[in-house]
């Protein structure tokens, strides 16, 4: 996560969001966020670390990526969110691709689906569609680790003292797509702890068809967790022809070395 610049621009209120933050979580209170750029609303629950604090303190503002994709996303888009959590990055796109066009808020963990499904709701949005599996690069089940931070459940080893989880159902995004009889798309988002890589193996079909522009996260201890490098999803994509960037606070791109780490925006250029 980097929100870093929003605390510079505007201190005061991150830190007076903050302070109102513990306050909700000693009330164990749930509170509802409103992303005024987007006109959409997202309740999170009174968790003070990880991503339902950063929501809160950050808003509009919680990602870089998100002012990406407000210039980016046009009415008719598609979009694929994995690893949606409460829902944001899926909000912010639906309210950018319009009625005529669809994400996909693909969540795995039971609680996190049940909060992105009831922000759909909340938000009356008919262009979502809430799906829970995780996505990999062949179908069957695998053990869910719960982490303190929601946002970093992961399917490798996490740090934390939880020893819960669930089982989950995996999935090619090739065979989402066709089920789904989603025949463009425009954008995927990979936010799955270290699985970036598998999952776009199960996509490569769609990579070479669609080009869609790829938004993931380079996460080296969580790649590892699962056996594999730190750099292998962008080595996919740079395979595919694609060319990997970073994301500035204003949403545009810039250049990155071989192995930036964090997240990072893949744009398609001419197919090998």
């Amino acid at each position: 996560m980097r929100s870093q610049p929003a605390f510079q621009r505007q201190p005061v209120l991150v830190l007076a969001r903050l302070a109102a933050w513990r306050a909700w979580c000693l009330a164990g209170r749930e509170a509802e966020v409103e992303l005024c750029q987007n006109q959409v609303r997202l309740r999170v629950p009174p968790e003070w670390r990880g991503v339902a604090k950063l929501i809160y303190a950050f808003r509009d503002d919680y990602e870089p990526e998100l002012a990406f994709l407000r210039q980016y996303l046009r009415p008719g888009m598609v979009m694929v969110d994995a690893g949606a959590c409460y829902g944001i990055y899926s909000l912010v796109a639906a309210s950018r691709v319009g009625r005529s066009g669809l994400v996909l808020a693909i969540e795995p963990a039971a609680n996190s689906y049940e909060r992105l499904a009831g922000n759909v709701r909340l938000n009356r949005l008919v262009n979502v569609r809430p799906l829970r599996f995780a996505l990999w690069d062949r179908q069957g089940d695998a053990f869910l680790r719960h982490a303190a931070d929601p946002g970093r459940n992961s399917l490798g080893e996490v740090e934390s003292a939880r020893t819960s989880g669930e089982t989950v159902s995996l999935r090619k995004l090739d065979d989402v797509l066709d089920e789904q009889q989603v025949r463009r798309v425009d954008v995927i988002k990979l936010d799955i702890e270290g699985a970036e890589a598998p999952a776009l193996r199960g996509a490569i079909r769609t990579l070479r068809a669609q080009r869609p522009v790829v938004i993931f996260e380079e996460n080296a201890r969580a790649a590892a967790a699962l056996g594999l490098g730190a750099s292998e999803a962008a080595g996919i994509l740079r395979s595919l022809g694609y060319a990997v960037y970073q994301t500035h606070p204003s949403g545009t791109l810039r250049a990155c070395a071989e192995s930036a780490g964090g997240n990072l925006v893949a744009l398609p250029g001419r197919a090998p």
